[in-house]
């Protein structure tokens, strides 16, 4: 996986991937790459944009990490 190997994602076995701790500033491509990514994985399970823009949402204000 590309994201894997640039350090912004890990992968956790069984508990699945997750996006690396950030340590330093990212640059904007390293966000759009991200951003990409989600917009893949959600479309790949059905979810439209409203949805999933409502999810990142609540996350956001729940502070997920």
């Amino acid at each position: 996986m590309e994201l894997e190997t640039a350090g912004m994602l890990s992968t956790a076995g069984r508990r699945g991937t997750v996006v690396a701790e950030i340590t330093e500033e990212y640059t904007p491509a390293e966000l759009t790459a991200l951003a990409r990514e989600f917009v893949s994985a959600v479309r790949r399970i059905g979810v439209d944009r409203a949805a999933a823009l409502s999810a990142v949402t609540a996350a956001w204000r729940a502070g997920a990490d």
